[in-house]
């Protein structure tokens, strides 16, 4: 093997801190760790090394730091897999929309090499119903529906997380009658698994709703990384509950206000 340059040694040297700085950036939780991470560490650094000496091109671009984060994300273990239900961003005025996991690791079709992938294809919800491409795996661009409200900003996220249906079923007596919830008892919309004792009813304000109030449930909230989701225990407090609009983001109608076990700031209120 021909010995490098100094030249090539310092894009080698740029692209180790490259790699490792996205590593560090796109998987804080460790979902690639050990021996796996090294090998992976590894392969990209040979690959994006050989492309670019190739090319006599030595120093790092920001189109070449763009490529190398989109490398990364898709070496990583894959936090949802098909029909998992998720939030994206999808930008503009409400920048979140909740959807559906459509496709995993799709290859991107504008790329003629073949190489570069998505990390989610997401089928939005209706009204809009549209795939979305999402190109890494990164909280800021994807994260799991859950029960918000355990962390400061949820609500916000609540919001975006509301049916469009949802959001127009506040008539005005129970509008009136729901006044009492407030931003800050962190209301959540219900994503709940089956009771955990006694059986499901109807509840008599719900219209339908499979729980009412005083039922044990088990509701989706986040995990401790803030990556994916979690179950935690519950007792619903409210059914048809009012989250108010704030900060442009319309608000509506949640199926239920749960009260989780343990107390303790947001998490202690459903």
């Amino acid at each position: 093997m021909a010995s490098l340059t100094p030249s090539e040694v310092r894009l080698l040297e740029s692209l180790d801190d490259a790699i490792t700085a996205e590593l560090a950036a796109c998987d804080p939780a460790g979902r690639l760790c050990g021996p796996n991470r090294s090998a992976v560490k590894l392969e990209l650094l040979q690959n994006f090394f050989e492309t670019l000496a190739s090319n006599n091109r030595l120093t790092l671009t920001a189109a070449d730091r763009g490529r190398i984060r989109g490398a990364v994300s898709a070496s990583l273990p894959a936090r949802f897999v098909r029909r998992d239900r998720v939030v994206c961003n999808v930008g503009g005025a409400r920048p979140w929309e909740a959807g559906v996991v459509h496709a995993v690791h799709e290859p991107d079709p504008d790329d003629g090499s073949g190489r570069r992938k998505f990390a989610y294809i997401v089928l939005t919800d209706p009204p809009t119903a549209r795939l979305v491409s999402v190109p890494q795996d990164s909280n800021d661009l994807i994260r799991a529906e859950v029960c918000f409200g355990q962390r400061a900003g949820a609500l916000w996220f609540t919001r975006m997380s509301l049916p469009q249906a949802a959001r127009r079923r506040c008539d005005a007596a129970r509008c009136s009658e729901s006044e009492r919830c407030s931003e800050s008892e962190s209301c959540r919309p219900a994503r709940v698994a089956a009771p955990r004792r006694g059986a499901a009813r109807e509840a008599t304000c719900g219209g339908g709703r499979r729980f009412g109030v005083g039922d044990r449930v088990s509701c989706a909230v986040e995990d401790s990384s803030g990556l994916l989701s979690d179950w935690a225990a519950g007792t619903v407090r409210a059914v048809d509950v009012l989250l108010k609009g704030a900060g442009g983001i319309a608000g509506g109608v949640v199926a239920y206000d749960v009260r989780l076990d343990g107390g303790g700031g947001d998490g202690g209120e459903g």
